[in-house]
């Protein structure tokens, strides 16, 4: 009961994170920026699927 409490509040960090990600990349301007953000997706997206 209590991983489970816990498995969900870490996904929804992880979710979180990921929406703010995908907000930043939107309104920056530098390629850079994005650039970065995508890394950052893809490893959050990834973090994300190795939940068990």
């Amino acid at each position: 009961m209590f991983y489970t409490i816990l498995t969900v509040i870490y996904i929804l960090m992880l979710v979180v994170i990921t929406v703010m990600v995908v907000w930043h990349m939107f309104e920056t301007e530098s390629f850079t920026d994005k650039l970065i953000g995508a890394l950052m997706l893809v490893f959050l997206i990834l973090r994300i699927f190795l939940i068990k």
